[in-house]
């Protein structure tokens, strides 16, 4: 599979038995690729948040040989989602028996883990993390795909102290409805904007040492991270998209 049909702002629009497949992170195969030494057969690997099936199709098409257990909350996305393996489960209570995986996508997922106060959100991302790490093999990777937060490519303009103001986390943001905004608002004004019908979700833009000391921290190994273009999911903004690989110490134990 081609550059062009992975990358994150050439797969927008990708259609996805007639449904308009909404993609705005790169599923990061050429690493899981590299990680393998081109080696895909056989392999076992976890869609964590597959979504309507674009992730799980492209690691189907591009890791030849690979088995793709797609696992997502949404049941409607599930039955879009061309894989034999369709598991509905939340990510922070996984299904699965330790050590069943030679890798697991996380694609687009670490921003939707966001809580009511900053400890909430971490424990749910910590929580997460550990459970990932229980389920994959000594040896194999974990890759991350997701937004960033430092904004060195691109001219994304968020104001994330305002932002806070709602969140009560620095890199969460408050997605507003479409025509609403902070312009003309006092920061009263906007943390009152708390828990109204304004805010469709919440959302959370990493920095790379954050993605990998969270990484870390539940027992991973990072091995590499890059910083590419991506776009957001409403408004179509161009955005820094993380793609963090890390692996599994082989002699976990």
């Amino acid at each position: 599979m081609s550059e062009s049909e992975v990358g994150g702002l050439s797969v927008w629009n990708e259609q996805l038995r007639g449904k308009n497949i909404q993609g705005s992170t790169r599923v990061p195969v050429r690493e899981i690729i590299d990680y393998f030494q081109g080696n895909t057969k056989n392999l076992r690997g976890l869609d964590l948040g597959s979504g309507q099936g674009r992730s799980t199709k492209i690691l189907k098409d591009s890791l030849i040989g690979s088995n793709i257990t797609a696992l997502d909350l949404s049941t409607e996305g599930l039955a879009l989602t061309e894989t034999k393996n369709r598991i509905q489960a939340k990510a922070e209570a996984l299904p699965f028996e330790p050590e069943s995986f030679d890798f697991i996508n996380v694609c687009g997922v670490m921003t939707n883990l966001v809580g009511e106060t900053e400890e909430e959100a971490k424990a749910l991302r910590e929580n997460v993390l550990t459970g990932l790490y229980d389920v994959l093999k000594p040896g194999g990777c974990i890759v991350i795909s997701d937004f960033g937060a430092e904004h060195l490519l691109d001219d994304y303009n968020v104001n994330y102290k305002r932002h806070a103001l709602i969140t009560d986390e620095q890199g969460t943001i408050a997605v507003l409805k479409s025509g609403e905004t902070f312009v003309g608002k006092s920061n009263e004004e906007i943390a009152a904007m708390r828990g109204t019908d304004v805010i469709e979700r919440y959302a959370h833009h990493y920095t790379p040492r954050e993605l990998a000391i969270l990484l870390q921290s539940t027992g991973f190994i990072v091995d590499r991270y890059d910083v590419e273009i991506a776009q957001t999911p409403k408004g179509k903004k161009p955005i820094e998209n993380i793609i963090m690989l890390a692996s599994k110490p082989a002699n976990s134990t």
